[in-house]
């Protein structure tokens, strides 16, 4: 194919426009070739600078659903242009467009039109937030909302595609705010809400995904949101900037029958020419400057020459419905050849051992060596294809440097490492052993690390190190959760002591700390204890008749020297060298003796825990994170020593250590929005 006028334009380019392309995506790097620059374009096909006719399936990602210079479209912005191409006042088209698309979604009443997609959804958030008086947003790992600063955490699209580490330019401060949930996971969503439904702005979501492949979404997850948004006065802003007038006439959400508060729309309402909005009700739309105090504006909203664009496509799309019938079956056809070119009409499956026996029969040569690489290390994947075996792929995640000697040092201290994982068993015990735990705990599903915390807390304290979503439940059930610093939001809220420099090797370190700052309290309290034991009673005068007296001055400057020896003794902490193991010293286990008392002895004590129990029923309670901020409430107040909570059963297990009324622990748990039900 000749490129040499697209290969000279693009260098020109380079030197003048950053990358050559005045969007990223269009750099063509995902593909591995330099972009190729269009002269003309009619129909679905284009024309290169040097000739070439191409068929076109990207239809300028979007907007060009009738194709390139549709008549209607065309004339449309010739008539318009000749008129004047910006005004910087209203013009009709812009009110006819206007109720085209409120006539085209149900629940939509008013229409502010911007410039493009990041422009209506930067707006829609903003209005959100000053509606709600919220700061944060919740969107989904890999959906895509623009290049604005709070949506650019975790985003796909071109992001994804250029493997941008973070997001280079937006302070942290800006996305501090932007909560992040894996597309499709209701569980996730609501766990986010219990730990911030008071904070939570609005959920923004691609109904379909668009931006990390084609991702549906699953049945009830749309309702899902809606539902939860409304529980906890959130707003919910459907991304509709690819889908809208695509899925159908009115959009995805009126394809799976929901209704948002808020839509953004861009692309095809523009008829290839560059135009946003955001939509919604009356009641929200009238809080828009002018009308109310959010304040909004944009010296080409609403320009007539894409106006006219926009209307002539809406009104083409709504005369001639049985477009989307002809894109369908247009789609069903080129996906069906896609499908038989790539498999050639073969069968190809992929994935563990235990699946792809279903498929194929793996020779014992083959198992000999997938068994070999799990005990590597290294996970094992098989592929077949017509139900013959095709091979073995092995992939491994890699063991950070610091992690065996953080291990050791652990263990030194007379800490037991244990491994919980989701790998397979052999795999497990292989990174297990290459790091140096004393056991590993394998093929743990997701839920199942709240549980495996919860038995090992039955043999002693627990210290739980994570950094996922996944991960959340189990650090708040351990008796300390450590977050890794580059972890998912809702694990370093849920931990108690976040490692911001990632290292494994911070963990010893906090322990050694930590022991430290023990030593040099029980320290102090016992020179404060000698001293006043001492000192106050011969202040006082008790000592008289042994003819011991002290003089006011000398009590006064001893009491200041108390205070400078206390202090001093506390600013040693600052010479404390966190990462020197020498003085490690491991902790004793209790003796077997403890548990030898005579049975009289454990029968009374049994029953002195039991009469220090209360049970508590509460309604309301849906996840660990429920169990957490209950159990956090419970153990405030001062006579509760622990608090075993369960959301499955609805219930409060409190131990006291001494009487408490019921009022206050009722008082408790409503404060945090649930309601109890009884207390026994």
């Amino acid at each position: 194919m000749k490129t040499t006028r697209s290969e000279k334009l693009f260098k020109e380019a380079c030197e003048l426009i950053p990358g050559g392309v005045n969007s990223p995506v269009r750099a063509c790097l995902g593909v591995g070739a330099d972009p190729l620059f269009i002269a003309s374009a009619k129909g679905s096909h284009v024309i290169t600078v040097d000739g070439q006719e191409m068929i076109d399936f990207v239809e300028s990602w979007g907007p060009m659903l009738l194709g390139h210079s549709h008549p209607e479209v065309t004339k449309a912005v010739v008539e318009a242009a000749g008129k004047g191409t910006s005004y910087g006042a209203p013009c009709p088209a812009e009110v006819e467009l206007a109720r085209m698309v409120v006539d085209a979604f149900p629940g939509m009443d008013m229409v502010r039109m911007v410039n493009s997609g990041t422009e209506a959804t930067m707006s829609a958030l903003r209005l959100a937030r000053g509606v709600t008086g919220r700061t944060k947003v919740l969107k989904f790992i890999g959906c895509y909302h623009g290049h604005a600063d709070p949506f650019l955490a975790s985003a796909g699209s071109g992001v994804a595609t250029l493997s941008i580490p973070g997001t280079p330019g937006v302070p942290e401060s800006t996305v501090r705010d932007t909560l992040l949930a894996p597309y499709n996971d209701v569980r996730a969503v609501e766990d986010i809400f219990h730990l911030y439904g008071k904070d939570i702005a609005a959920i923004i979501v691609e109904p379909i995904a668009g931006n990390m492949g084609l991702v549906l979404p699953e049945e009830g997850f749309l309702k899902a949101l809606r539902a939860l948004c409304d529980t906890h006065g959130a707003l919910l802003i459907m991304d509709e900037v690819i889908t809208g007038f695509r899925a159908e006439y009115g959009g995805a959400q009126t394809r799976f029958g929901i209704t948002p508060d808020l839509t953004t729309l861009g692309k095809i309402i523009g008829g290839g020419m560059p135009v946003g909005a955001y939509c919604g009700s009356r009641e929200l739309l009238e809080q828009v400057a002018p009308c109310g105090p959010v304040y909004q504006a944009g010296t080409l909203s609403g320009n007539p020459v894409a106006m006219a664009a926009g209307l002539a496509q809406l009104t083409y799309l709504k005369e001639h419905p049985q477009v989307y019938a002809d894109i369908a079956a247009k789609g069903e056809r080129l996906a069906d050849g896609l499908r038989a070119a790539a498999a050639d009409g073969r069968t190809l499956c992929g994935g563990n051992l235990a699946f792809i026996e279903r498929a194929a029969q793996v020779p014992e040569p083959m198992r000999a060596q997938a068994d070999k690489l799990a005990q590597a290390g290294k996970t094992p994947m098989f592929f077949s294809a017509d139900g013959r075996l095709l091979g073995v792929i092995a992939v491994a995640d890699v063991i950070k440097p610091d992690s065996p000697q953080a291990v050791r040092e652990l263990r030194n201290m007379g800490i037991e490492v244990v491994m919980l994982t989701g790998d397979n068993e052999r795999t497990a015990r292989a990174i297990g052993a290459a790091a140096g735990v004393d056991r590993v705990i394998a093929s743990v599903l997701p839920d199942g690390k709240d549980a495996e915390i919860r038995r090992l807390r039955e043999r002693g304290k627990v210290a739980m190190v994570g950094d996922g979503i996944n991960d959340a439940p189990a650090l708040t059930r351990a008796d300390v959760g450590i977050a890794i610093g580059a972890g998912a939001d809702v694990a370093l809220d849920a931990a108690d002591v976040v490692l911001m420099k990632s290292r494994l090797s911070d963990v010893p370190a906090a322990i050694r700390l930590s022991r430290a700052t023990l030593r040099n309290i029980h320290q102090n309290l016992f020179w404060a204890f000698f001293y006043n034991t001492l000192g106050i009673p011969l202040a006082a005068g008790v000592f008289v008749p042994l003819g011991l007296t002290l003089n006011p001055m000398f009590g006064a400057a001893a009491m200041s020297l108390s205070s400078f020896c206390v202090v001093s003794n506390a600013l040693r902490l600052n010479l404390f060298k966190l990462r020197d193991p020498k003085h490690d010293h491991k902790r004793r286990k209790k003796p077997a003796s403890a548990n030898t008392a005579p049975a009289e002895e454990k029968a009374t004590t049994k029953k002195e825990k039991e009469t220090m129990k209360k049970t508590m029923k509460i309604e309301g309670m849906m996840c660990a994170h429920c169990e957490a901020a209950v159990k956090k409430a419970l153990e405030a107040i001062p006579e509760v020593v622990d608090a075993e909570v369960s959301h499955t059963a609805g219930t409060a297990v409190v131990t006291l250590q001494s009487p408490v009324d019921d009022a206050a622990l009722k008082k408790a748990v409503e404060d945090k929005d649930y309601k109890v039900l009884g207390i026994e």
